[in-house]
């Protein structure tokens, strides 16, 4: 109810592991919604407001906890206090880290969503 469209990818198999190219297809396939708007419209509605939070989620997470970023590498910058119960995650970065991991997400983000317009155009 309320959905105006959405896209949900079919596994081809059971799947606990994904590379990094992996990641960055999903991340440009959230946005994809986003780029068509911007291609037929010339601008962006609220429509594509839950694949926004689910590629800024995948983004932020390959930065803080998957060691998948390419300025931040291997490192763990956040961790999960307690799995069971509520599941928080916890930085142990400082605010200035903060700062550039945010840049590094939004980096990723404007990347992918840049793939998707390219994609769709040449389609």
């Amino acid at each position: 109810m309320g959905n105006l469209g959405y896209t949900m990818n079919m596994p081809e198999e059971e799947r606990y592991l994904l590379t990094r190219t992996e990641v960055l297809a999903q991340i440009t396939t959230l946005l994809g919604g986003r780029a068509a708007e911007i291609i037929k419209f010339g601008e962006v509605t609220t429509g594509a407001s839950n694949d926004i939070e689910r590629a800024t989620k995948l983004a932020r997470n390959m930065v803080l906890q998957y060691g998948l970023s390419e300025k931040f590498g291997p490192m763990g910058l956040e961790s999960t206090q307690n799995q069971y119960l509520d599941g928080r995650n916890v930085p142990n970065y400082s605010s200035q880290t903060g700062a550039l991991v945010d840049d590094e997400v939004r980096q990723i983000l404007s990347e992918c969503e840049q793939n998707a317009t390219n994609l769709l155009i040449s389609s």
